[in-house]
Order: C-alpha cells, then structure tokens, then sequence
C-alpha cells in the first residue's frame, strides 16, 4: 500500500490521508476509568 501512495503522490500537491476507526486498537484494554496524572 505504501509502494501504491508514493508513487501516485509524486505528481500531487496535497496528500490527505484517513483511517477508519477500526484500523487502530490500544495495546492494553482497562476494564475500569483511568484516572488523569498531573
């Protein structure tokens, strides 16, 4: 996918890029509210 943007983004202006919701988890899920630090 890399390849295929770079090489259709090389005659371009602006580039924008967006990722579904589903694309990114976090690493570690909390069963419970984390509190703020500072």
């Amino acid at each position: 996918m890399l390849q295929s943007v770079e090489l259709a983004s090389t005659s371009a202006d602006v580039l924008i890029m967006a990722a579904a919701v589903s694309d990114w988890k976090p690493s570690d899920v909390s069963q419970q509210k984390i509190k703020k630090d500072g």
